[in-house]
């Protein structure tokens, strides 16, 4: 029966395919007599790069998908953990918190587990090469677990974005660009590099990375009033019912994950590989705007795998500015055609923005920043809507503890491009 099903799926697999193949499309770009082509050379010369990398690495993978084991032995994982201390500049205790942090983990769907964990063969080489550029420990790279479940488009109910979870203004002051067409929290080689920038600023503070780790979490102001109501302990299991209840979960979290990524196959948990692999993906600039559908089009790629891998286009526009240059990625094979046939693109590129009227927005960086003064009817949905900013936004923005407002009162809004 197996066989008979399987062979069933390829037959009608291959009717569809056949089916499709005669199928018109007026609203395609690429037609079959029109097949971008490669440079012969070219495609063996990547062929012969990409199995010198990849030699002496297995990149199949199965998945395991089995229940992990839910059944923890306390001195087992603590001879782990404490074998996984001493090769660390970090204090990874286990203790009752951990513990239950670990279990909450393991408690997860397996499929999630297994898809998550896949994702670190395609992020953990982007990390580790720039943490270990910035002499910063390796384990740092566990934090975007911690903060997003490795997902480079992630938002959080506060505004917080990208693999790293940056705040609007954190973002700003660590050199990251947010504007009209792009959120670089969003691109996951110039998040980490601005992520480093900030943890060693933390770090500079307080001398101690947990300390730092909590910060980069809850804010250096936080930290600091735990550390006077903690009579001026300067250690994170001193100060920690101090701190807010997210930040007290997260240290614990950090150290959970650092366990399981070091032993997830003594818990039964398997990694899904990724679609896409980081070393077998290249970058080109671009030099004018190029629209991402576009790009999907003419490469014959879902444009969902063009979206992960250029994540930080907010608009799916990649803008061509004089201030600043910005790049398409791609597989390398699909690199390689786009070079090869770059004048034709070129032509393509006019013709398709022709046919389909686009019209780019104009390129702008800076916020307007405005203060509304509170007037006689007015509430924050009003002026929300009067600046065209989120309610969520001016209470960020203003540090509201209640949508009751003054007469008079002073709300701040910054306008453009940090509508996200």
């Amino acid at each position: 029966m197996n066989l008979i099903y399987k062979a069933s799926l390829l037959i009608i697999g291959f009717l569809f395919s056949f089916g499709t193949s005669f199928a018109s499309n007026e609203d395609s770009v690429l037609h079959d007599d029109k097949k971008l082509e490669d440079i012969f050379l070219a495609t063996k010369l990547d062929s012969l790069v990409l199995e010198m990398l990849f030699e002496s690495e297995n990149l199949d993978g199965l998945t395991s998908l089995a229940v992990p084991d839910r059944e923890m032995n306390d001195s087992v994982v603590l001879m782990r953990m404490k074998a996984l201390d001493a090769e660390t500049p970090l204090h990874l205790h286990y203790n009752p918190i951990v513990k239950l942090h670990v279990q909450s983990y393991l408690k997860q769907s397996p499929r999630y587990l297994s898809k998550m964990l896949g994702m670190t063969e395609y992020y953990f080489p982007i990390f580790e090469e720039i943490l270990a550029k910035n002499n910063l420990p390796l384990e740092l790279k566990y934090l975007p677990i911690v903060e997003s479940s490795l997902n480079a488009k992630a938002e959080s109910w506060m505004g917080a974005k990208g693999l790293w979870q940056f705040m609007y203004h954190t973002a700003k002051r660590t050199d990251l660009v947010v504007s009209s067409y792009v959120d670089e929290r969003s691109d996951p080689q110039l998040s980490t590099e601005a992520a480093c920038r900030y943890l060693k600023k933390l770090y500079n503070i307080y001398d101690d990375w947990f300390l730092a780790l909590a910060a980069y979490n809850g804010g250096p102001g936080n930290v600091n009033k735990a550390i006077r109501f903690a009579n001026g302990k300067k250690d994170y299991w001193s100060i920690r019912k101090y701190l807010p209840t997210e930040t007290q979960r997260y240290i614990p979290r950090f150290i959970a994950v650092n366990y399981l990524m070091a032993h997830q196959g003594d818990h039964g948990i398997g990694k899904t590989p990724p679609k896409f692999n980081f070393f077998k993906t290249d970058t080109v600039t671009v030099n004018r705007n190029l629209p991402l559908k576009f790009v999907s089009e003419v490469m014959e790629m879902p444009m969902d795998d063009i979206q992960f891998l250029n994540p930080c286009y907010k608009i799916d526009i990649i803008p061509a500015t004089s201030s600043r240059k910005y790049y398409l990625r791609l597989p390398v094979d699909k690199i390689g055609l786009w070079v090869s046939n770059q004048e034709r693109l070129d032509g393509m590129l006019i013709a398709y923005e022709k046919k389909q009227a686009i019209h780019y927005p104009t390129y702008t960086e800076k916020n307007t920043r405005i203060v509304h003064r509170v007037k006689s009817g007015d509430m924050l949905g009003k002026i929300a809507n009067k600046y065209k900013v989120s309610v969520k936004n001016l209470w960020k923005w203003n540090r509201l503890k209640s949508d009751r407002l003054k007469i008079g009162q002073r709300i701040v809004v910054f306008v453009s491009p940090d509508r996200v």
